[in-house]
C-alpha cells in the first residue's frame, strides 16, 4: 500500500492523508460514533442475531494478540486502504463526494462479509459512511483510524472479555 500510494507528484504519507486534526474535532466524532454505537446496540437487540463461526471463534478467547488485531492492526489497515489510498484517488474522480463514499463503503463492508451475520452488514456499512464523512471533514486518516480503534475496542471488550451473548 505504502509503495502503490507514493506518487511522483505526492509522497505516500500525502497520498494517504496522514495529517494531523484538531482536539475539537476528535470530539465530535466521538460524539457520532457514541451515537452509532447506541444505535447499533438496539439493532443488535431488535434482531438478536446469531453469532457466526468467526465471533464464537473470537467470543471468550482472551489471546492478546486476537485482542491487539481487532483494536490497533485491522483498523489502521483497512482505513488506510478504504479512507486513505482509495478515498483519495476516487474523491476527486467523477464519483465526487457522495460516490466516493457509497463505493469505498460497499467494499468495506463487503470486506467484512463472513465475519458478521448478514444482517449486521447494515450498520457496517452506516459506520464506514460515518468514518468516510470524518476522514472528508478533518482532511485526515487518522480520525477514522481512532474511531473504528475505539469500535473495535468497545466489541473486543463485549466479545473477548464477555463473550458473545
Amino acid at each position: 500500500l505504502l509503495l502503490a500510494s507514493n506518487f511522483e507528484s505526492q509522497p505516500w504519507w500525502e497520498t494517504l492523508n496522514l495529517k494531523p486534526f484538531t482536539l475539537k474535532s476528535l470530539g465530535f466524532w466521538l460524539l457520532i460514533l457514541a451515537i452509532y454505537l447506541l444505535v447499533h446496540a438496539l439493532f443488535n437487540s431488535v434482531f438478536g442475531v446469531a453469532p457466526t463461526k468467526f465471533l464464537k471463534s473470537v467470543s471468550g478467547s482472551k489471546d492478546l494478540w486476537i485482542v491487539l488485531m481487532i483494536i490497533a492492526l485491522s483498523p489502521v489497515l483497512e482505513e488506510l486502504l478504504f479512507r486513505g489510498y482509495l478515498f483519495k484517488a476516487w474523491r476527486h474522480s467523477g464519483l465526487g463526494l457522495t460516490g466516493t463514499l457509497l463505493l469505498t463503503s460497499l467494499l468495506f463492508t463487503g470486506a467484512h462479509w463472513g465475519q458478521w451475520h448478514w444482517t449486521l452488514l447494515a450498520p457496517i456499512f452506516l459506520l464506514s459512511i460515518i468514518l468516510g464523512l470524518a476522514r472528508e471533514k478533518t482532511g485526515s486518516v487518522w480520525m477514522p483510524v481512532i474511531l473504528h480503534s475505539i469500535g473495535n475496542l468497545l466489541s473486543a471488550i463485549s466479545l473477548v472479555y464477555i463473550g458473545y451473548q
